[in-house]
């Protein structure tokens, strides 16, 4: 069992020969083969968290979160709040270094990484997956957003904002994608999180190079017309108007909407200010 302070050792060691590993506690994948190759304890377990308030200890409980974090499976250095337990749920090979997740209208785990979209299933109820089924052959890349709404999945991935139909949770997709919009994705500041909000409409929430322009823009009613760096999209029922929200961003990765159906978010922070005496703080 790694200790923490023995990990991050690992991660410096590493970070020589690849690209920068992200903070533990980041949703954003760790990319570099090296660190599958020669470090695999790097590689992103999805935990399960669970809360009772009858009985603190017990096995966690539906409704249920699930938090990725770069850290080994089991950790002693996984904290938890009063009252919430914490156990492994996937891990590798059924969910190698995972890009991103979401839970269908049934209660099922979609995850996605490199080359796969796939769902987790626990057979024996016991809060481990025992075993994953593909839904999408043929992925370049990694999706980096899902949301699964009764027979369409929404895939971030392969230059765009991909809706397929045909979902059932356990069943590979046979039919091919409706490309809804383009957008450059599976990059660390391209597309990224899907969602549905309160109002109906999607919420596509995109990085400073996923290629947001006015030329995104279609309909009348875009509070930002030129929008500048990344943005929060809006896409309507039928998806013929696309409004860009709010711009100016650099790379957010995952955002939510408050009771009052405000989306909110934070932005990632500028790295060139790293070992300088001041700090730029970054958008919330």
């Amino acid at each position: 069992m790694l200790s923490l302070e023995k990990l991050n050792h690992r991660r410096s060691q590493a970070e020589s020969a690849m690209e920068p590993i992200p903070p533990l506690g980041r949703t954003e994948h760790v990319a570099a083969p090296i660190a599958e190759q020669n470090h695999p304890e790097l590689l992103a377990p999805l935990f399960l968290i669970g809360y009772s308030q009858l009985n603190p200890r017990s096995v966690p409980m539906s409704p249920l979160l699930l938090l990725l974090a770069s850290v080994p499976a089991a950790s002693p250095d996984v904290k938890v709040p009063p009252g919430f337990s914490i156990s492994v749920y996937a891990d590798n090979p059924l969910a190698p270094d995972i890009y991103t997740m979401t839970i269908d209208d049934a209660g099922r785990v979609l995850v996605a990484g490199r080359g796969y979209v796939r769902v987790l299933v626990d057979d024996n109820g016991d809060g481990v997956a025992d075993r994953a089924i593909d839904l999408i052959d043929g992925l370049k890349d990694g999706p980096m957003g899902l949301l699964a709404e009764g027979e369409s999945l929404y895939v971030v991935s392969e230059g765009g904002l991909q809706r397929y139909r045909g979902y059932n949770g356990k069943d590979k997709l046979k039919q091919p994608p409706e490309t809804l919009i383009k957008l450059k994705t599976s990059g660390e500041h391209d597309a990224h999180m899907i969602r549905r909000g309160p109002d109906g409409w999607l919420y596509l929430l995109c990085g400073n190079s996923a290629g947001v322009s006015k030329e995104t823009i279609v309909g009348q009613r875009s509070p930002v017309k030129e929008p500048v760096a990344g943005a929060l999209l809006r896409i309507s029922l039928d998806g013929k108007e696309i409004e860009v929200v709010v711009d100016g961003f650099r790379n957010p990765y995952s955002f939510d909407f408050n009771l009052d159906g405000e989306p909110f978010c934070s932005d990632s922070d500028n790295e060139r200010c790293v070992g300088l005496p001041w700090y730029e703080p970054c958008l919330s």
